[in-house]
């Protein structure tokens, strides 16, 4: 994670009671969102590889919501730029580009089609 989430819920005297994690990898922030009390969860992972292996460490639970989907401007398709050396992480549906400076050792060695939908558009049931 890029950021430290407590540390923004006490500067800015956050009251959450819930998250959508848009680029979830294997939903490894699962147990912190639990720590904070986060009653309902939405996580969205484009790459079908990256999404199996979270529900295998993870599996399921009554009040997270897992998809298999990217999110964009546009619902439909697009190429998934794709790396392992990062285990996934690094995966974009943008052209690399600063990452490539910041993050020599990362190589993006194929593409994959993955569904993709604008936030907006996206429902399911939740209520807070």
């Amino acid at each position: 994670m890029l950021f430290d989430v407590k540390d923004l819920i006490k500067k800015y005297n956050l009251k959450l009671n819930g998250v959508i994690h848009v680029g979830a990898h294997y939903f490894e922030e699962w147990s912190l969102y639990q720590e904070l009390g986060l009653g309902h969860k939405v996580f969205f992972e484009a790459d079908p590889d990256n999404f199996k292996e979270g529900l295998r460490v993870n599996g399921r639970n009554d009040n997270v919501w897992l998809e298999n989907l990217g999110c964009a401007n546009f619902d439909g398709e697009i190429e998934l730029n794709c790396e392992t050396r990062n285990q996934g992480q690094s995966n974009t549906m943008l052209e690399p580009a600063q990452c490539l400076v910041d993050y020599p050792d990362i190589v993006y060695t194929h593409k994959k089609k993955v569904k993709v939908i604008k936030l907006d558009n996206y429902h399911n049931n939740i209520t807070p």
